[in-house]
């Protein structure tokens, strides 16, 4: 709604592309970086849309990547992805290798935290 509101539109992914916003063609609403979409289409974002929730015993990480990432990988299958792995480091190598095994186009970048002191790496 805000990047309609902004005069931008939000086009359907089409084969292995994700959605995009256009104009300019982004994969994202949302930014930090990319100052270009943010002062030549005033259509991307720097605030960030952020949630909170309780931690609970269930939950072994936090994955935090960029669309490299969620272009080829959605958010269900990273999580079974990552799940079965006993260390940060190890879930870590597996993301970035699903993704590059399903051919990303764009940059690779993961952060995966273990938010219980077993699964957090110690070194």
């Amino acid at each position: 709604a805000r990047v309609v509101h902004c005069g931008g539109q939000i086009l359907p992914a089409r084969g292995r592309d994700c959605a995009r916003v256009m104009p300019g063609g982004f994969a994202f609403t949302r930014s930090i970086g990319d100052w270009g979409g943010k002062l030549h289409y005033h259509i991307i974002s720097g605030l960030p849309e952020a949630d909170s929730f309780q931690i609970t015993p269930e939950m072994k990480y936090l994955v935090l990547a960029c669309d490299g990432v969620w272009d080829v990988v959605s958010s269900e299958e990273c999580g079974d992805a990552v799940f079965p792995h006993s260390s940060a480091e190890a879930a870590v190598h597996h993301v970035v290798k699903l993704s590059f095994d399903r051919a990303t186009t764009d940059n690779v970048s993961v952060i995966i935290a273990g938010l219980h002191p077993a699964h957090r790496n110690r070194k």
